[in-house]
């Protein structure tokens, strides 16, 4: 190589490939954690949905409010679950509360779902 003040294209970013490396991926770790917890979220809300309305038809059968709460906490389990019976309706709400994954398991997510229903005939006490 000649010594013409041209620099050799090899030898000039030496390290800057390891130094946006270095930034990138934790970002992309973190953006990954932060997709897991909302997609824990989304599978909550699911879950406390399908839990809603599984015990709203129950009540809606004329089943018993134990009956129907047994539904609900095996479709979400840990969530709470509020059961009213007014105006000719059964309304069900279903609250699960659940933490972040990673550096988000500070945040608290908190999913809820609520269905109604109207009892069958002779269904209601």
């Amino acid at each position: 190589m000649a010594d013409d003040g041209i620099a050799d294209a090899g030898t000039t970013d030496g390290g800057m490939v390891t130094a946006e490396a270095a930034i990138a991926l934790p970002c992309v770790a973190l953006a990954l954690l932060g997709s897991l917890s909302l997609a824990a979220a989304g599978a909550a809300k699911v879950a406390c949905t399908d839990a809603a309305g599984s015990a709203a038809r129950s009540l809606s059968r004329g089943d018993s409010v134990d009956r129907a709460r047994a539904l609900a906490l095996a479709a979400a389990p840990g969530a709470s679950v509020v059961l009213r019976r007014s105006d000719g309706e059964v309304v069900v709400e279903v609250r699960r509360r659940m933490q972040g994954v990673g550096l988000f398991r500070g945040i608290g997510i908190s999913v809820t779902a609520r269905a109604v229903g109207v009892p069958e005939l002779g269904a209601l006490p």
